[in-house]
Order: structure tokens, then C-alpha cells, then sequence
């Protein structure tokens, strides 16, 4: 760019904002501490060096007087060079036609702001009103009878009370008469019933009916030497195991044949016990469920019958 188009360029913006960025662009040592760093990221040394910041130094006195105008107009201080006179052509500009025309600064003076005064309220506490308790005299009925005598007739109370809950209870006054009590009770047949349908759904000790057949595809296995030999390993494996069991047999004078069937009978009886089990949970949960209808269908008729009353006395009165 050509210096008369740079000038143009500077002219244009403002010159405080001007000012700022030209010291900094020309000042080689700022550039040196603040950008030559982030630079040398993307350039060689010595060409930031030698083109650049070089480059900026060379030609430093070109741009000197371009400087100094622009940091004249951001300070203010605009000095006068030249005057034409209009009285002669020959007259010499004098000393107080150089001298610099200062512009008077507007200063601002600080004043303080016009803020209202807070009043402040009084806050008027309120006295805590103490109020004194005083107590009832003691009743004259207290001294009348001493504490010996209120004992002995805690006393006879307690044992009428506990007489008159004896006479009652001998008597058969306060036993309960309950419904279910008069109406017949079905519970075997109920009973029956209920096992012989479980034993139908579950069919202990039964085959089932339509047993699946499954025809089971033939498989030919290819023999190797591999499964020969493996084979024969679990033949010998077997041939041992039976020589020792002969041999134990031998020394103890027994075999295990009793154990074995003492082993089996246990079996059968804790799988009968299991089934047992079962049934009497089923029956016992049956008969809960009956017995919690029946609770139920009898609250329902004492509230009805309790309903009925009420209504009878409302249209009574």
C-alpha cells in the first residue's frame, strides 16, 4: 500500500482509537513481548525478525510525521503551520500567528446526587404483659376423709366389681350366642369334595392320559481313534471303581444293599409326607376363605338389621 493511501486510510477512522493502535504497531519491543510469540507459531524466526518487526523499524521514519499528526489530533493539540494574508503578498507570517491555538476543554465538574433523606420509623415495642397464676384453694372435702380410708374403699369397689363379673359369667349371661352355631355344618362332605377335586387337577401318582411319543432321530456317530480311546478309558475307569467296591465288600463281609434300600424307602416316605403337606395347606386355605365369606356376608346382615332399627326409631319420634 502506497503511504498517500495509507494516510487516506488513518484519516478516516477515528484518531484517538487511531492513535492507540499505530504506537502499538509501530513500538518494536511491544511487538517483540506480546506477539512475536504467537507468531513464531506459524512463521520462521528469522523471518518475523528480519521482514516483519525488521520491516516495521526500516520504514518507521517514512510513517514518523503521519505519527505525530494523528497523536496531535487525539491529544488536541492541532498546531498552526501556515496563515495566508490577505492584506500583502510580500508580508512574513509573524510569531503570534505560529503560536498554537489551543481549543478550551469542557471539564466536568462531580456534584453530588439529590437523593431524598430516609426517615426513619420508630418502632414501638410491645411490653410482654405477665400474667401472674393463682391458684384454686384446696376443697374442704380432701381434709374430711384420710388416706387410709380412700384405700379400704378403693377396696370394697374392687372387690364388688370382681364379685359381680364371676356371678355373671357363672350364670351364662355373657356368653355369646352366635348364628353360625344354630345353622347345620356340612364340613366332611365340604371336605370330600374339595380333596377330590385337588387330586383331580394334580394327578399325584398318576400317568397322564395321552403320554407324548417322541420319536428320537437315529444318529450316526463317526468313530476316530479319539472317541475309541475315550471310550476305553471310561471302560477301565468303570472296571476300577467296581474292583474296589468288590473289594471293600470283601473285607467288611457286606454290601451296601441294605443301605441302599433303607435309602429308598426314606425317599418314598418324606415324597409322601411332601404331598400330604400340600393337601392340608390346600384344605386349610379352602376352608379360610369359606370361613372369611361367611364373616362377610354376616356383617353385612347385623348392618342392615342395625340400618332397619335406626330407620324404625327415626320414624318413631
Amino acid at each position: 500500500m502506497r503511504l498517500s493511501d495509507f494516510k487516506n486510510l488513518v484519516n478516516s477512522q477515528e484518531p484517538v482509537k487511531m492513535n492507540v493502535f499505530l504506537k502499538f504497531v509501530f513500538n518494536s519491543e511491544s511487538l517483540r513481548k506480546n506477539v512475536k510469540d504467537e507468531w513464531s507459531k506459524e512463521f520462521d524466526v528469522s523471518y518475523i525478525e528480519t521482514n516483519l518487526i525488521g520491516g516495521i523499524e526500516k520504514h518507521l521514519p517514512t510513517y514518523s510525521d503521519l505519527l505525530s499528526v494523528i497523536e496531535k489530533k487525539a491529544t488536541g493539540k492541532a498546531i498552526l503551520t501556515e496563515k495566508l494574508s490577505t492584506k500583502s503578498e510580500n508580508k512574513t507570517l509573524t510569531e503570534t500567528e505560529l503560536v498554537s491555538e489551543k481549543s478550551p476543554k469542557k471539564v466536568t465538574i462531580v456534584e453530588p446526587f439529590k437523593i431524598t433523606e430516609i426517615v426513619k420509623k420508630e418502632v414501638k415495642v410491645e411490653e410482654e404483659v405477665i400474667e401472674k397464676f393463682k391458684a384454686q384453694p384446696v376443697p374442704e372435702e380432701i381434709y374430711k376423709i384420710s388416706y387410709q380410708q380412700m384405700e379400704e374403699q378403693q377396696q370394697k369397689k374392687r372387690e364388688s366389681s370382681i364379685q359381680q363379673t364371676k356371678e355373671k359369667y357363672e350364670k351364662g349371661v355373657g356368653k355369646f350366642n352366635l348364628k353360625t352355631e344354630e345353622r347345620p355344618m356340612f364340613l366332611e362332605t365340604i371336605k370330600k369334595e374339595c380333596e377330590e377335586k385337588i387330586e383331580k387337577e394334580l394327578q399325584f401318582n398318576k400317568k397322564f392320559q395321552n403320554e407324548l411319543k417322541i420319536k428320537e432321530p437315529e444318529i450316526e456317530v463317526k468313530t476316530n481313534i479319539a472317541t475309541i480311546l475315550r471310550e476305553e478309558k471310561v471302560l477301565t475307569k468303570k472296571e476300577i471303581e467296581e474292583e474296589k467296591k468288590i473289594k471293600e465288600a470283601e473285607m467288611n463281609l457286606h454290601d451296601s444293599s441294605e443301605f441302599d434300600r433303607w435309602k429308598e424307602q426314606m425317599k418314598e416316605k418324606d415324597k409322601i409326607e411332601r404331598e400330604n403337606e400340600v393337601q392340608k395347606r390346600k384344605l386349610e386355605m379352602e376352608m379360610a376363605r369359606q370361613n372369611a365369606i361367611d364373616a362377610c356376608t354376616k356383617k353385612l346382615n347385623d348392618n342392615k338389621k342395625i340400618v332397619k332399627k335406626a330407620k324404625k326409631n327415626v320414624l318413631l319420634n
